[in-house]
């Protein structure tokens, strides 16, 4: 655990560490002691005299001296974590690890809530006739059904060193666990399936245990992010063979490796600007019709039918205003203009510019008004300019454009490709304003317009 008196007596004294985590004595000193902070927080000496000390504490909480004495002096704790100086120094710096996850700026940066994606979506629907089907799957249970011998497997045809399969492995193989209710303990058992819930690696792994799924027709993306998984089919002249086919192949594909489809939770959604469109049949997953969603929050961004983003601005302008709350309680207790704009940037502006090179260009002006109204508030109660939601979108947009334009493996690379001249990038041929104000065309014109070097 590495905590010590020296380390509580150097950091909680260090200026550094208070501006850095936006603590101080004087923050300390004024909240910790104020019945505001108390009456706001539930925590008082009352509340660690009593529940700290109390079995009822340990007996719900699962954390007792042996909880503690056993796990974190033990090597089965940090063997369970799989959280070491070497775990870290060895396979986050190292080439393998990323070119072998396929984790870099591009997975977290791009796909996420995926400019591609959206891009790849709506260039297709450009063409007369088209419409897009989006199935987005949930599996029961996804984490605790990996099978150890099947992962080992993988992670070797994936070139991850035996000594890492070996390690994983045994994580992986006869965990003990037992269930606490009060008093009541049940007995001991021994689990060889799945990863534990919680642990930092199990979307990892998961991952990687999936890697092998993927799309075998070029119309048809398939999208994912640890157990989200998303099936995207472009189709054209009303042909759904290859999507359909697809999903098949998935189902057949989550059978051979112990991965169940919950076909209940999963739903679909059709996207379709043709005048008079057909009713579409619906799909079927696992003997079960899937359910057609009007909308659907996908991995935190509300995406609807019409691709308008109305409801998705309005989720975020209410989480942001929710979080308006304690920068003004902050600044009650007159803290540096210097805190509160660390705090504005790192827990309000972070809100607003949720997946804004998606949505931005794309958005009413009076939706926009209602984010920026809330920079505006932010401004009056810091008593400084901040950056307008325009300027936070042009800026995020030409970085993240420049990253595209300089990684040869993104699939949007081929996008940004430079004139005869070579002092300008090939504008992209649009037909309607929705692919216009797409992030990839609106990129290339930002990038025209002040044109950056790719490192």
């Amino acid at each position: 655990m590495l905590i010590s008196d020296w380390f509580f007596g150097t950091m909680l004294d260090s200026d550094w560490f208070f501006g850095t985590m936006l603590i101080s004595d004087w923050f300390f000193g004024t909240m910790l002691d104020s019945d505001w902070f108390f009456g706001t927080m539930l925590i008082s000496d009352w509340f660690f005299g009593t529940m700290l000390d109390s079995d009822w504490f340990f007996g719900t909480m699962l954390i007792s001296d042996w909880f503690f004495g056993t796990m974190l002096d033990s090597d089965w704790f940090f063997g369970t974590m799989l959280i070491s100086d070497w775990f870290f120094g060895t396979m986050l710096d190292s080439d393998w690890f990323f070119g072998t996850m396929l984790i870099s700026d591009w997975f977290f940066g791009t796909m996420l809530i995926s400019d591609w994606f959206f891009g790849t979506m709506l260039q297709h629907l450009d063409s007369p006739g088209s419409y897009a089907r989006i199935l987005f799957v949930d599996f029961s249970s996804a984490f605790n059904t990996i099978i150890p011998a099947l992962l080992r497997d993988k992670l070797f045809q994936l070139n991850v060193p035996d000594s890492m399969c070996s390690w994983i492995t045994d994580f992986l193989t006869d965990r003990r666990q037992f269930v606490r209710l009060g008093t009541h303990v049940s007995d001991l058992q021994h689990i060889s399936t799945g990863s534990p819930q919680g642990c930092v690696l199990s979307p990892l792994l998961f991952s990687l245990y999936t890697n092998g799924c993927t799309s075998g027709h070029q119309s048809v993306k398939l999208l994912k992010f640890a157990d989200d998984t998303t099936l995207i089919g472009l189709i054209s002249d009303g042909n759904e063979s290859a999507y359909r086919g697809e999903i098949d192949r998935l189902v057949s594909w989550c059978s051979t490796n112990n991965l169940e489809l919950n076909s209940l939770k999963t739903v679909e959604m059709t996207v379709d600007f043709r005048k008079d469109p057909a009713p579409h049949p619906p799909v079927i997953l696992c003997d079960s019709p899937v359910s057609s969603a009007e909308s659907f929050c996908f991995l935190g961004t509300t995406i609807t039918k019409e691709l308008k983003w109305a409801q998705n601005i309005s989720s975020l302008t209410k989480k942001a205003q929710q979080r308006m709350y304690f920068l003004r309680q902050l600044k009650k207790f007159l803290l540096p203009v210097k805190m509160l704009v660390n705090f504005y940037t790192a827990i309000i502006e972070s809100v607003l510019t949720s997946s804004i090179t998606v949505w931005f260009a794309a958005a009413t002006a009076r939706d926009k008004a209602k984010l920026q109204c809330v920079i505006h508030s932010a401004e009056k109660v810091i008593g400084c300019s901040l950056p307008s939601l325009q300027e936070l979108y042009f800026s995020r947009s030409r970085r993240r454009a420049a990253k595209i334009a300089a990684d040869p493996s993104h699939p949007g690379n081929e996008l940004f490709r430079s004139l005869p001249s070579g002092k300008r990038l090939r504008s992209i041929k649009t037909r309607t304003s929705r692919h216009k104000n797409s992030f990839f065309p609106t990129a290339v014109s930002l990038l025209n317009s002040a044109p950056l070097t790719p490192r």
